[in-house]
């Protein structure tokens, strides 16, 4: 395992297309902890460019969800 201290990294993927969004969370070693796919939600343009932010804001909150707070 990859520490930081006394905190795991974590690496996030994260890409959009019209009209879904995904991400992946793995730990430094490629294990993947947790994949997730949505579709764009009512109100938001259908865009590839929302729906990478989509992917990068929800693949951020589950992480932050977790505790982890160190970035690099």
């Amino acid at each position: 395992m990859n520490w930081v201290g006394d905190l795991m990294k974590y690496v996030l993927y994260f890409d959009g297309s019209n009209p879904s969004f995904g991400f992946i969370v793995e730990d430094s070693e490629g294990n993947t902890l947790y994949r997730h796919t949505g579709s764009t939600p009512e109100g938001f343009q259908k865009t590839n460019n929302v729906n990478e932010y989509l992917g990068l804001i929800h693949g951020l909150k589950w992480i932050l969800a977790l505790g982890y707070r160190d970035w690099e």
